[in-house]
């Protein structure tokens, strides 16, 4: 049985995402045939209906969910049917009396409720959510605001919320005008109302003052939402709200505040501090971040920053094939794990980058190409030896690192930067300071040299699993200046400091490639075991998605 939860994402700037999924009518009709095959109405008064289905009075009864699990054994066939949908649509609130009717002697009842199960863990129903708020975006009919208000506290995955504020972002306000239960949902006794609220009216001028109360709610969440849309805004009390957040929250939104504030400081040094589970490191991070907004504070014009990253949920992967002859595809799956497009026929792909244009930049055998969804090349540069990583800058350059070598290029192909080493390179990256970085493997040597192509520092990671890193690794640079690395055949993935002391590492599979999210989770792909994996920062399984061949690289956006 396939397991699918959905991760977290958090921190969306809805206007770029309204902007993003305006222009992809592709989302929609995606999502309008995951409805369809769900057996559930896509017009836009039905899915008005859909929600204030969903959008329940109270939790569901004990007493009911007894009722249903004895009913799943019912010699009606369609009361039969009736039960298990009905606990199915429940949720995480029915799945402990599911897991005990597992126990019952009726077949029937064991049959349905493994079934349910099955379901539940398939997390169909936060899907069909996530979709249905999707297309009813897209139809606004009457009631689409109030409907998606009222459900929202029901929304207890992450990814529903996210769907939610964004569909309410698009139905919320018309021209400039809001929905006047918009505006009342600042007030609400319902957290996640007022952040919905806020986050959609931040952006209205009329509407700023009361929505900048919200910088000072009661819940840490409410307080994220609204900072993480008004600092982009150029309003700078936001900043001091993700400062106090990173000691004055959950671990996962102190994650969040943190990569906000180190994008914000990307063009100035930011603290050499990390946020981690436990209060004195948090503390310090906080008391580093005051001193630091405090020097930067009056240099700095949020409103002229690009601090805008709309997340959309997807994942894009680099997969060779079994067929042999080094040929492989490239492809991506949504939050259910179902592929959406694929690049077939690429001749062995060890890396792959969305671009902002929805092209992707695939490292391959002898180059670097550009291609659509389709996989037609648009752009591309000859490498000598095989890539293992590529990277498109915010200039337009490209990266292209080798087995034996870091190259830079311009748009026009020319060749500005060459760096040429003995060690076989199996990942790289160029960092926010200018500096490359890349990880050899087998040794797990890490070099990081300078735009003049003179070694700044060389280490291996000090953990004992080091030496069993096998030749299939990666490196990526974190906000805080800290390398994140997957190390191969040792199955585990690290955060190391610049001297290659382990800060935190997780234990996985047979690990080629690992990218850090930014709600602090590990997404990684697992060679032998041919899945992408999202692990938390406990080491816990969250997410996976099965691939055909042996993936080697994975990316979300």
């Amino acid at each position: 049985m396939r397991r699918i939860v959905l991760p977290c994402l958090l921190a969306l700037n809805l206007s770029v995402y309204c902007a993003q999924t305006a222009e992809r009518d592709a989302e929609t009709d995606y999502a309008e045939k995951f409805l369809q095959e769900e057996h559930i109405p896509t017009d836009g008064a039905s899915l008005v209906q859909f929600f204030k289905e969903r959008a329940l009075a109270k939790p569901p009864d004990p007493e009911l969910i007894k009722e249903l699990v004895i009913g799943l054994g019912d010699d009606d066939f369609a009361a039969r049917e009736s039960a298990e949908e009905k606990l199915t649509g429940m949720g995480r609130a029915a799945k402990e009396a599911l897991l005990e009717a597992r126990k019952s002697r009726d077949a029937e009842v064991r049959f349905r409720a493994d079934r349910c199960l099955e379901k539940l863990e398939e997390n169909r129903e936060m899907l069909r959510v996530v979709y249905a708020a999707r297309v009813l975006a897209d139809r606004k009919p009457a009631g689409a605001t109030e409907a998606l208000l009222n459900y929202l506290p029901w929304a207890k995955d992450e990814m529903a919320e996210e769907a939610i504020f964004a569909a309410i972002a698009k139905v919320g306000v018309s021209d400039t005008t809001p929905n006047a239960t918009l505006v009342d949902a600042l007030n609400d006794t319902e957290p996640l109302r007022r952040a919905a609220a806020g986050r959609v009216l931040a952006t209205l001028k009329d509407q700023r003052t009361n929505v900048l109360k919200l910088l000072d709610d009661a819940d840490p969440r409410v307080r994220y939402y609204t900072a993480s849309v008004l600092m982009p805004l150029g309003e700078k009390r936001a900043v001091d709200t993700l400062i106090v957040l990173l000691a004055d929250t959950n671990l996962i939104t102190a994650h969040l505040a943190e990569d906000m504030l180190f994008r914000l400081a990307d063009s100035q040094k930011a603290p050499e501090v990390t946020v981690n589970n436990d209060e004195s490191s948090r503390n310090r991070a906080r008391s580093a971040w005051e001193a630091w907004w405090k020097e930067h504070r009056d240099k700095i014009d949020l409103a002229k920053l690009n601090l805008d990253q709309a997340v959309m949920g997807y994942t894009v992967i680099a997969e060779y094939s079994d067929s042999g002859h080094g040929m492989g595809r490239v492809w991506e799956c949504g939050p259910d794990g179902k592929q959406r497009w694929e690049i077939t026929d690429v001749s062995s792909p060890m890396d792959v980058q969305v671009l902002r244009n929805g092209h992707v930049l695939i490292a391959e055998r002898g180059r670097i190409t550009e291609r659509n969804s389709t996989g037609k090349v648009l752009w591309e540069v000859k490498v000598q030896a095989d890539a293992t990583a590529c990277q498109r800058l915010a200039n337009g350059n490209t990266v292209a690192f080798t087995y034996n070598g870091i190259f830079e290029y311009e748009r026009d192909g020319k060749e500005i930067f060459r760096y040429q080493h003995n060690g076989q390179c199996y990942g790289g990256q160029k960092l926010r300071n200018g500096n490359y970085v890349f990880m050899v493997g087998g040794s797990g040597q890490i070099t990081e040299v300078n735009p003049e192509g003179k070694e700044v520092r060389s280490f291996r990671p000090d953990t004992p699993d080091v030496s069993g890193c096998g030749y299939w690794v990666s490196i990526e640079g974190m906000p805080n200046g800290n390398y994140f690395v997957s190390l191969g055949s040792s199955g585990r993935v690290a955060e190391i400091d610049v001297t290659g002391k382990v800060l935190w590492s997780c234990k996985t599979e047979q690990t080629t490639g690992a990218t850090r999210l930014r709600n602090g989770n590990a997404l990684c792909v697992n060679t032998e075991s041919r899945a992408v994996v999202e692990y938390d920062r406990d080491g816990k399984e969250v997410w996976r998605a099965k691939t055909i061949g042996r993936p080697f690289r994975v990316r979300r956006y």
